[in-house]
């Protein structure tokens, strides 16, 4: 039983890749009450310290920024992604919460 599709790999290989692609059709037919997409309320943060390092980021605008959102809503959860850049032309903090 083992010998066929070892001995047909082009027939094994064509029977795959023909269930992949009727998978990816399928998933691409799913209708979209079956996978609905919605939007998490949420906002973004940005700002430009030069000559700061992550420390006093940290300690100077992301902390109070933390405290004020968790004080704010205490019973609903906060996420908080930060992210740090040297680029000048891109802000050196982004904070993101959804």
């Amino acid at each position: 039983m083992l010998e066929f599709p070892i001995r047909r790999y082009q027939f094994t290989l064509v029977a795959f890749l023909l269930l992949i692609a009727i998978g990816w059709f399928t998933f691409s037919t799913i209708p979209r009450e079956e996978d609905p997409s919605f939007k998490l309320p949420g906002f973004q943060i940005a700002g430009i310290m030069p000559g700061a390092d992550p420390k006093d980021l940290e300690r100077l605008v992301v902390k109070p920024i933390e405290d004020r959102l968790i004080s704010c809503a205490p019973a609903f959860v906060v996420m908080i992604m930060i992210t740090l850049r040297k680029s000048a032309l891109r802000p050196l903090l982004s904070v993101s919460v959804p």
